[in-house]
């Protein structure tokens, strides 16, 4: 077992699966699926909550300024074109997301 002390966190557990890739990505979903559930299993975690995280190199982010009177549909039109303009793969294969950052 490894402890590992970040601020208020602690690292107890962990386990690593390796997956197949096409070009540095994870195609197989159900793969990815599979070995969370094996690395959960083999870990002994009993938790209900668990982190994740995508490397910055498999992330795009852009930050698009808007008027301050654009409406909320007006914004996610606008978001949803940029991703389409940026995105190097069909949007139905990424995960959107987006925050208001000020007002």
């Amino acid at each position: 077992m490894v402890s590992i002390a970040l601020n208020h966190l602690l690292l107890n557990r962990y386990h690593l699966i390796l997956l197949s890739k096409v070009e540095g990505r994870i195609e197989n979903v159900e793969e990815v699926a599979g070995a969370i559930k094996r690395a959960i299993k083999k870990s002994g975690v009993k938790a209900k909550d668990a982190a994740m995280a995508v490397s910055v190199n498999s992330a795009i982010t852009k930050i698009i300024f808007f008027p301050a009177d654009m409406s909320e549909c007006e914004m996610e039109e606008q978001i949803m074109m940029e991703a389409d303009n940026c995105i190097p793969y069909p949007l139905e294969e990424v995960r959107l997301d987006s925050e208001v950052v000020g007002s």
